[in-house]
């Protein structure tokens, strides 16, 4: 594993194998991952230019298709860290959300009690009402693991 310098102190991880290829460009950090521009020329008097995302280099990712990062860490570019996947996929296996009050994915509070649900196939599926949050948590992960399988991404403790 190697570190290619980004910006700021920040440095992102690839591995021995990509060095050579990927420090033949500049890379930026840009709303945290690794990014380089690239000139596409002049459209109507102005300057273009277009995005390469690192990751979608290392995995040769297609249009149409998104590149994960397995351990949610956008600055770990090593091949073992990434997989090619489809939107739907690639959101499964996010984290919690950052106004998430429970510090649980996919629960939250209903009057006294824990409410689990879960995003499957563009609907939110309802899981149940739960006495406590560990109980509301394990519904969550117990169909996280069902519906999404290998891109589930659970509330660690619990299970």
């Amino acid at each position: 594993m190697k570190k290619i310098f980004l910006s700021k102190k920040v440095f992102t991880s690839v591995d021995d194998e990509d060095y050579a290829y990927l420090t033949q460009w500049k890379w930026r950090l840009k709303q945290g991952y690794a990014v380089r521009s690239v000139n596409m020329g002049r459209v109507n008097g102005k300057q273009q230019t277009k995005t390469v995302i690192m990751h979608r280099v290392i995995m040769k990712t297609p249009d149409g298709l998104e590149t994960d990062h397995r351990d949610l860490d956008k600055l770990n570019n090593q091949k073992h860290n990434l997989r090619v996947c489809t939107t739907a996929q690639n959101r499964q296996n996010r984290g919690a959300q950052i106004n998430n009050k429970t510090g649980k994915k996919g629960v939250c509070r209903n009057g006294k009690k824990w409410m689990a649900n879960i995003g499957f196939q563009g609907k939110q599926k309802y899981l149940g009402t739960f006495d406590t949050i560990e109980e509301a948590s394990n519904a969550f992960n117990q169909a996280a693991l069902l519906l999404h399988g290998e891109f589930s991404n659970t509330n660690k403790e619990s299970i």
